[in-house]
């Protein structure tokens, strides 16, 4: 498969944990913007998962009070959808024993060691609100996963989208959880 076909699954189809966190400037209060606006990124994903991550975005922003302002907006919203992939090794060892001290080491035999190595795909999802009067970055949030082509996209974005807005806005002084939410 194509790595532009890949992102069509690359937040869309998260297998294994998501892992989701989020960071912001903590010296910004977040309830102050009230408006937002899509800037776009320039990695090109699938129409059918830009649209599905841009939708969840612009929800979650309206659920948390912002509207969306292409005239004037107060906040940036810049995603980006990544795929790759790392490789995944296993080794089984069976086999062998040892008996003591010999004359030239220990006394026994080797076992049998096999090993196997496959591609694992990954899908990531990074979202940042830049402030337009500042031109500053001032929240991040970031997604990533293993993905599993065979579950439901839609509501695995979603999932994230929600997940990394669950804090937000924040109030002056609040700071990021350490941990993944």
């Amino acid at each position: 498969m194509r790595p532009a076909a890949l992102a069509l699954v690359a937040l869309a189809a998260c297998g294994g944990t998501l892992n989701v966190k989020a960071d912001w400037n903590t010296t910004v209060d977040f309830t102050t913007y009230k408006t937002f606006d899509f800037q776009h990124d320039s990695l090109a994903a699938p129409a059918l998962t830009q649209q599905r991550v841009h939708d969840d975005i612009a929800a979650t922003l309206m659920s948390k009070g912002l509207t969306r302002d292409a005239a004037d907006p107060q906040l940036h919203v810049i995603y980006r959808i990544n795929v790759s992939s790392e490789t995944q090794v296993t080794q089984v060892q069976s086999g062998g024993y040892a008996n003591g001290p010999a004359w030239n080491g220990w006394n026994g035999y080797g076992g049998m060691s096999a090993g196997t190595q496959k591609q694992v795909p990954l899908g990531a999802l990074t979202v940042a609100l830049i402030d337009t009067k500042e031109n500053k970055l001032v929240w991040r949030g970031e997604a990533d996963a293993e993905l599993d082509q065979g579950q439901s996209g839609a509501e695995l974005i979603q999932q994230a989208v929600q997940r990394m807005f669950k804090q937000f806005p924040t109030k002056p002084g609040v700071m990021p959880a350490d941990e993944d939410f």
